[in-house]
């Protein structure tokens, strides 16, 4: 037998084991559900089932799919950003390490997820709207330091500009800082781009 065999013999037998109520034909179908090629998913579809007593298989299946092609999109501050806008919490409390394994997520959490999902751009389309949302006003050595000096425009471009500092205006949990600032003046960030640093700059406006 192949490792594939194996371990889809392994993961079924773990299947049967935590859920002995479940028939043959039942075991079965939960197999035939997982559209995987080493069926990863079938203790969560397993769980899943046991949990709702009934389930439309094939609407499984097609989410699976979906899920496969779509996870990669999702990051852990997507995530938060999802459940504060739309007002409920998806998963069990996910956090960085597990936020991308399905066994954290209800069915019910997966189907509210996916067509978010699809929703989005890919982290390189964000990064070329990004761009075209930003004022670029220096590239190029400034006092022994590679630097780039740029202008946000959009809550957007500040969020991919700002990542990774603490700055309020780059926050993905509210736009409110970035809006007061921005009524109020000009956002400028300087990155150093050889040192892994970022400025922060505020120019009031003047009456």
């Amino acid at each position: 037998m192949s490792i594939y065999g194996l371990l889809i013999e392994s993961r079924v037998d773990i299947v049967r084991r935590k859920f002995p109520n479940l028939s043959d034909d039942e075991v079965n179908q939960i197999i035939d559900t997982d559209p995987t090629e080493t069926k990863k998913y079938i203790l969560w579809i397993a769980r899943e089932y046991d949990r709702m007593s009934e389930m439309s298989f094939d609407k499984v299946k097609n989410l699976l799919i979906n899920w496969e092609q779509q996870i990669n999109r999702l990051d852990y501050d997507m995530l938060a950003d999802y459940n504060i806008h739309h007002g409920f919490d998806v998963g069990t409390n996910p956090n960085p390490s597990n936020y991308k394994d399905i066994y954290t997520y209800t069915l019910q959490d997966v189907a509210k997820l996916v067509p978010y999902l699809q929703k989005l751009p890919t982290k390189n389309e964000l990064k070329t709207i990004a761009r075209s949302e930003t004022t670029k006003i220096y590239e190029g050595p400034l006092d022994g330091y590679n630097v780039l000096i740029v202008k946000p425009l959009s809550y957007r471009a500040s969020c991919h500009y700002g990542a990774t500092t603490k700055w309020c205006t780059a926050s993905k949990k509210t736009t409110l800082n970035f809006d007061s600032y921005t009524k109020r003046g000009d956002l400028y960030y300087i990155i150093f781009k050889d040192e892994n640093y970022k400025h922060f700059e505020f120019l009031a406006l003047k009456y």
